[in-house]
């Protein structure tokens, strides 16, 4: 990449793009912006970023840096059926998690009985 003199940043430009995704374009000249609020969780993400001075010239060459996204809590799951075996068992089997946003490494079951 070539050396840009940082005093003289007047903007830096980010370009995040991510698989399946559209191109994200973030201008940076002094404003602070959260960026990651608006990116896709658990993707992985190309991220270019080039440099303008003050005399206008840019960066002739972007700096790539390749980063994933966290994961984040999953959407539900669909229980696709209940089959009874006995008073005290059951089999119940759901489909795969639309949108995991990670990897799905455990389900959770629980069970509340209501006394009458």
């Amino acid at each position: 990449m070539d050396h840009v003199n940082c005093r003289g940043i007047s903007k830096v430009i980010i370009k995040f793009i991510g698989e399946g995704h559209p191109v994200e374009q973030f201008e940076y000249s002094g404003h602070t912006v959260n960026i990651t609020t608006l990116l896709h969780p658990y993707t992985v993400y190309r991220v270019l970023v080039s440099f303008t001075n003050d005399a206008g010239l840019m960066s002739t060459a972007d700096m790539l840096v390749i980063n994933r996204t966290l994961s984040v809590t999953p959407g539900s799951v669909s229980v696709s059926d209940v089959h009874i075996i006995n008073s005290t068992s059951a089999r119940i089997s759901w489909l795969p998690v639309k949108r995991p946003y990670g990897v799905v490494s455990s389900y959770e079951v629980c069970h509340r009985c209501n006394a009458l």
